[in-house]
């Protein structure tokens, strides 16, 4: 193996790097899977979780987590940059 993926064999290493995947992955594809368009109004503003909204609802009644799905691609880039 590499010197440079030395850190694999190590668990907390393998572990690591599958944790970034996981992120970086749900960053690109997460527009895809989002259940709901970030910028419509889909509820109560400010509403706990249920079945529709699975993180809430923000200020306005946005779904919480299509935004934080569709959010993950620029602060990707945003970081990259």
């Amino acid at each position: 193996m590499r010197s440079s993926l030395r850190f694999l064999r190590i668990r907390s290493g393998a572990v690591g790097l599958a944790v970034v995947v996981f992120v970086v992955a749900v960053a690109f594809f997460g527009r895809y899977v989002a259940p709901h368009d970030p910028n419509a109004p889909i509820g109560v503003p400010l509403t706990g979780p249920s079945s529709t909204a699975h993180l809430g609802t923000d200020f306005l009644g946005r779904d919480v987590l299509s935004r934080l799905l569709y959010g993950g691609r620029s602060v990707i880039g945003l970081a990259a940059a």
